[in-house]
């Protein structure tokens, strides 16, 4: 779980050369542009499982 450009507490699901997909915890999934990520704070609420 992560926050970043302005969503809170979402999932990464892909990243991409255009687009950081993330989901919501109310299900919904949300493009990020990457120009809108790059120079942004990222707070990285949880690890990831190994």
């Amino acid at each position: 779980m992560i926050d970043v450009a302005g969503e809170s507490e979402v999932k990464v699901e892909d990243i991409t050369t255009l687009f950081t997909i993330v989901r919501r915890k109310d299900g919904f999934q949300v493009l990020i542009p990457s120009s809108a990520i790059i120079g942004q704070k990222i707070v990285i609420r949880e690890r990831a499982k190994e």
